[in-house]
């Protein structure tokens, strides 16, 4: 009988002991004989046979240890006799039975398939043939006999290439050999002590990235047979799915730039070890990557403030946020040049925190009392803004859902003058309705657990659960006390000049909203009210508004008569219509009630100045990918594909500027560019935007329409695509991921129209405070010259602003004033989805990266 090679047969035995334990128990029947055969069986071929072995045992002794192991974990008697047992196994005997049962073992495998093996029978194009002693191919003995060796890889490697869409994408992870049960702790200090003179290295890995490993040797294909050092788990790999692992690897440093080499492995250890230590914020170069705890560290206090404030070289002491806001004012004093700082990360990732942590260096020992006061001002409106803009979300327990970027006036000696507060696309959505686990607005549920009983009269407050704008009833966030932070809303609206008076006037209308949304209506063509218990005259008292007329506006609308445009009509709302004009109603309020609220603050903290000097922070929403993406989303990444373009030229270009002052040699950076996206997006006439905006002005449109326009204008666009099971939808290739957008109620969400004789109907309210929010019939935004033109409108178009196109118009000035100032980075990283301390998720980490 022709005897398989050594490489082949000692590899066949490791997959064996490892897929197939019961086969291997029951065959081999003379487990100590075949233990020490085996281990004759190494050295008997050849020395360089060890590769193979675990531990990379020097000598027959260790050879035995390593199969002892490997047998033990066959639950197989262990040897624990002296190593001389060795002379009484006869190594041709043994030779013949470990023959025998790969042949035997052959056979099990060729009649035994699972649906993955059928279909990789399929798709392999060949399998491994083993290669036999003699240095031929399989003889006559083995010419049938399918390749176990090469089944079993090809199978591991497809398990791994169908994990998921990501795994897929990046195609560059390792084949995990099929693990056998986990490493004892004594065998992986054996290996790790035994490995001083291997080669280590990274290896990508399904689950975790990158992996710790030694080399234990190299297959005919070249691939790198490798163990990690941690778990025991054995990958092939090739080398383009391995990086070296130098004593780099370990050092603990506080900036990156300071490595002597950078790649991803390295970057992800770096990020973990600090993290894990609560080392939570790092530099790389003028960056810094800030990494959320989910939880309090002690790291913020004024005395840190004032050691930062006092420090000239930061290199010196921990990575901080307080460097950004430090270097800021210091080249601002230098160069007499605007900053800002902008702050990026998915929702979750603490970007809320990190502005707070800023505005705090900012605001201390920026000039004397006075501005002192100012600037603590400031800091005030932090829990207001995130009590009417925040929310509970499946991602984040407090969620920003608009956009803001905070402007501090300052002198050219960086002396406190005032703030102002600029906010972009708040969620109205939210206000209506709430994914499952999700919460509304935390004003509502901070309202409603924190007035005490004077207040629930007054503001006619109900239960929770009695409200259908609060879709999952009364759910906590973690980490917030909704009646204290009630108290604590109420506590800086009287610090910052803003009286008890005024505040029910906001109370009073979150009230009303979350009432108006209890109305319910009867009949399908003809709606009409169903109320017999004085709810709608609650809605009415609290909005200011005479009964009937708030009942006729909400189930009827006026239109011009065809045959006598000097004349008037009313027609019922059908049923659908009537819901859908209730609830714009609803959001229209809560979005002009926010925007008149920014107002409010901006008074309490802007002062007249002559400087045009500031330091900027945006905080703005991360990019999103849900299950349903609609217009919110498409606006949200719009704005993340443009600053990320910002991001990339400010960056690449600015480092390579420095080079070429200081004469260091360097080769031109070829970085992704994403501004064939942008162009997509908002090219003049043609783009996703222009033709989104025309399309809603436009009469008798519809999402159907707008669908097909964008099919046809776009089909052969390299980043735009479709579903052709999903018509009402279209996908965009961003440069974080694919992003499918559905287009059902598209149209009206960009319209964001009111009923007119809703809007006049609120206009008139006796409630002043109510009637000031609707008495702009302009627009609340104005609309700067976009640098690209719309062109002329076609006849009939509405001359209105869309909700997309307001916000690239304002978006467009945002990017503008970035451009002009200098800028700084924070890039907040969520270490895993659970929100949880101490938690570290490889793959998500290097998603965001």
């Amino acid at each position: 009988m022709s005897r398989p090679a050594v490489k082949d047969l000692m590899t066949w035995v490791k997959l064996c002991v490892a897929n197939y334990p019961d086969v291997a128990i029951t065959d081999m029947k003379t487990s100590w004989q075949n233990g020490l055969g085996f281990a004759a069986l190494v050295h008997y071929y050849e020395p360089s046979a060890l590769d193979y072995c675990s531990l990379s045992p020097n000598t027959p002794e260790q050879t035995i240890l390593v199969v002892v192991k490997a047998f033990q974990k066959l639950n197989i008697k262990a040897l624990i006799d002296s190593p001389d047992k060795l002379a009484n196994a006869t190594l041709s005997l043994v030779t013949d039975q470990l023959v025998e049962l790969y042949l035997a073992f052959s056979k099990r495998e060729r009649t035994v398939s699972s649906p993955l093996q059928r279909r990789m029978s399929v798709t392999s194009s060949s399998a491994v043939k083993p290669i036999y002693a003699s240095g031929g191919t399989a003889g006559t003995a083995g010419a049938t006999k399918p390749a176990v060796l090469g089944t079993a890889r090809t199978r591991a490697g497809t398990l791994i290439g169908d994990v998921s869409p990501m795994t897929a994408k990046r195609g560059a992870y390792a084949t995990r050999i099929p693990e056998r049960a986990h490493m004892e702790q004594e065998e992986l200090s054996a290996l790790k002590t035994m490995t001083s003179d291997r080669r280590l290295v990274w290896v990508s890995d399904v689950d975790e990235a990158w992996v710790q490993c030694a080399v234990l040797g190299t297959e005919p294909n070249k691939d790198l047979w490798c163990k990690s050092l941690d778990s025991g788990q054995e990958y092939l790999a090739s080398e383009t799915q391995v990086v070296p692992l130098t004593p780099t690897s370990s050092l603990m440093v506080n900036d990156m730039v300071s490595l002597p080499e950078l790649n991803e492995a390295l970057i992800l250890n770096l990020l973990k070890t600090r993290y894990l230590e609560d080392s939570i914020y790092t530099y790389i170069g003028p960056m810094v990557i800030s990494v959320n705890p989910f939880k309090r560290i002690p790291i913020y206090s004024d005395e840190l403030v004032k050691q930062y404030r006092l420090c000239d070289d930061i290199s010196s002491i921990p990575p901080h946020l307080y460097s950004i806001p430090k270097r800021a004012l210091e080249h601002l004093r230098r160069t007499g040049e605007s900053q800002s700082i902008v702050i990026s990360g998915e929702s979750g990732a603490g970007k809320t925190e990190a502005a707070k942590v800023m505005l705090k260096y900012i605001s201390k020992g920026t000039g004397g009392e006075k501005e002192q006061r100012m600037a603590e001002a400031l800091l005030e409106t932090n829990p207001i803004l995130e009590s009417f803009g925040n929310a509970k979300t499946v991602r984040n327990h407090n969620s920003s859902r608009f956009g803001k970027f905070m402007k501090i006036i300052v002198d050219p000696s960086g002396r406190y003058l005032g703030s102002k507060i600029d906010n972009y696309l708040l969620e109205k959505t939210r206000v209506v309705f709430q994914a499952p686990n999700e919460r509304n607005y935390h004003s509502f549920y901070q309202l409603l657990m924190g007035a005490d009983e004077s207040e629930r009269i007054r503001f006619k407050l109900l239960d929770p659960a009695d409200y259908a704008y609060l879709s999952n009833g009364y759910i906590t966030a973690a980490g917030t006390d909704d009646k204290a932070d009630f108290l604590e809303v109420k506590k800086s609206f009287t610090n910052l000049g803003i009286g008890y008076e005024e505040q029910a006037q906001y109370f009073s209308l979150l009230s009303g909203i979350l009432l108006l949304g209890n109305i319910q209506f009867e009949g399908e063509e003809k709606t009409s009210i169903s109320d017999t218990s004085g709810l709608l005259e609650n809605v009415a008292e609290l909005l200011g508004l005479e009964v009937d007329k708030l009942r006729e506006v909400l189930t009827t609308r006026t239109i011009v008569d065809r045959g006598n445009k000097d004349s008037m009509m009313s027609i019922p709302l059908t049923l659908d219509s009537a819901k859908e004009n209730r609830d714009a109603l609803a959001k229209a309020l809560y979005t002009k009630m926010f925007d008149h609220l920014i107002s409010t603050l901006n008074k309490c903290i802007h002062t007249e100045t002559d400087s045009d000097l500031f330091v900027g922070l945006l905080d703005i929403y991360g990019f999103e990918n849900f299950t349903q993406n609609s217009t919110e989303q498409f606006c949200i990444n719009y704005a993340n594909e443009k600053l990320h373009n910002q991001f990339n030229r400010h960056l690449f270009r600015q480092e390579q500027q420095e080079y070429e002052q200081e004469g260091v040699p360097w080769t031109n950076i070829h970085y992704t560019d994403n501004s064939i996206t942008i162009d997509l997006m908002e090219k003049a006439s043609v783009g996703l935007l222009d033709m989104m905006d025309e399309e809603t002005r436009m009469p008798a449109t519809s999402d159907e329409s707008l669908a097909r326009k964008l099919m046809t204008q776009h089909r052969n666009h390299a980043k735009f695509g479709t579903d052709p099971k999903r018509p009402l939808s279209f996908i965009v290739k961003h440069y974080a991921e694919d992003v499918e957008y559905g287009l059902q109620g598209w149209m009206q969400k960009n319209r964001d129209t009111l009923n007119e004789d809703v809007s006049k109907l609120i206009q008139n309210s006796k409630n002043s405070f109510v009637s000031g929010l609707f008495s702009a019939l302009t627009e609340s935004v104005a609309s700067p010259t976009p640098t690209r033109g719309l062109g002329p409108r076609k006849g009939g178009a509405s001359n209105k602003t869309t909700v997309c196109k307001r916000f690239q118009y304002n978006l467009i000035e945002l990017v503008s004033t970035l451009d002009k100032s200098n800028r700084h980075y924070v890039r907040c990283i969520k270490p895993n989805s659970s929100n949880e301390s101490h938690n570290w998720m490889a793959l998500k980490v290097l998603s965001q990266l």
